[in-house]
């Protein structure tokens, strides 16, 4: 073998050689992106699917999951406070007189 043909083999060899232990490398290397089962990271939501500590079935409402896979936040809770003054009176029927006839 020419020494030109032996060197181009053997460089085609090192590459072949470097690209599967490149690929090999990748499918099995940690991925940071998804931390393991159980642990959450602050700012995130826990797994739905592993049971958290201390939780119970009768611990009240969890929201719904929507269908693009979002967090949505609950609703807010309902109060007799609708932050109108107290003097105003919000009927729309009102006369030109201001009675409510």
């Amino acid at each position: 073998m020419r020494p030109l043909y032996r060197t181009a083999v053997i460089a085609a060899a090192v590459i072949a050689l470097l690209l599967g232990l490149a690929l090999a490398w990748a499918s099995v290397g940690d991925d940071p992106a998804s931390p393991p089962p159980g642990r959450v990271t602050i700012g995130e939501s826990p797994d739905p699917a592993s049971p958290s500590p201390g939780a119970s079935a009768g611990a009240g409402p969890t929201p719904a999951p929507s269908a693009s896979g979002e967090i949505v936040a609950p609703p807010a809770p309902v109060t007799d406070d609708d932050d109108d003054d107290v003097g105003e009176d919000d009927d729309d029927d009102d006369d030109a007189d201001g009675d409510d006839d």
